[in-house]
């Protein structure tokens, strides 16, 4: 059906993306057929389920039905044995909260990856754009890091493996999203001075390509990072 990475591209694209005023937002107004406003119209579900829809891959969340309501998504996981381990998420996963610490979900979003320091890179509709305001009815679709100890549950879809990765054919023109953190350059080599750091979920523009072995380089307005290296694609 897809694979993580393809959902995962079709939920790093709406980064960003907010509800005016709270509710009004394109993913309620798929979900519910119409607009809606309203702090009652909760979307970080909704948002998940837009995703997976989007990619031709509904069957992967929830059995292809809809839910805008957290705990059902906790309970239909558990049912099916599709629950992971909270230090082994990886990208993709789909990872349900507990902030309030209520033996309940009440939030949910996707992991792009695991730090070094056990927490989580993730990606979350309706969420905060920073650490103040609502976690969890924030209004804004926003890259995270959290704790393993505000994780309820990981609960892992089908996705299709793919291994190895296939060679991404990058086109100069076309604009890509990055799906790791990445040092970008001064030239197409690791010995290239630094120039800033690329960070996960930024958007580039692709303005030339170089291969280096089985690297591949891509320049953007910004400078060159290494796109796909060691099997692993870094822009989608």
């Amino acid at each position: 059906m897809a694979t993580a990475k393809e959902v995962i591209k079709i939920a790093l694209a709406y980064n960003g993306t907010k509800a005016s005023p709270p509710g009004n937002v394109l993913f309620n107004t798929e979900y519910y057929g119409g607009k809606v406003s309203g702090k009652q119209f909760a979307w970080c579900a909704v948002y998940v389920w837009f995703c997976f829809r989007k990619a031709k891959a509904a069957k992967l969340f929830f059995n292809g039905k809809k839910t805008a309501y957290v705990p059902a998504i906790e309970t239909y996981a558990r049912k099916k044995e599709k629950v992971i381990a909270k230090d082994k998420g990886r990208l993709g996963d789909v990872v349900l909260f507990d902030f309030s610490k209520k033996g309940a979900s009440g939030h949910v979003g996707f992991i792009l990856k695991k730090n070094t320091d056990g927490t989580y890179t993730t990606i979350e509709g309706n969420t905060s754009s920073n650490n103040g305001g609502s976690q969890s009815n924030g209004g804004c679709v926003a890259i995270k890091t959290r704790k393993q100890s505000q994780i309820r549950m990981i609960y892992r879809p089908d996705y299709d493996i793919v291994n190895p990765e296939p060679v991404p054919n990058y086109k100069v023109g076309n604009m890509y999203v990055l799906c790791a953190n990445m040092n970008c350059r001064s030239k197409a080599s690791i010995n290239g001075e630094k120039m800033c750091l690329l960070k996960i979920g930024e958007q580039v523009t692709c303005r030339q390509i170089k291969k280096v072995g089985k690297s591949i380089w891509m320049k953007t307005d910004k400078g060159w990072f290494n796109a796909y290296y060691n099997g692993q694609v870094k822009a989608l």
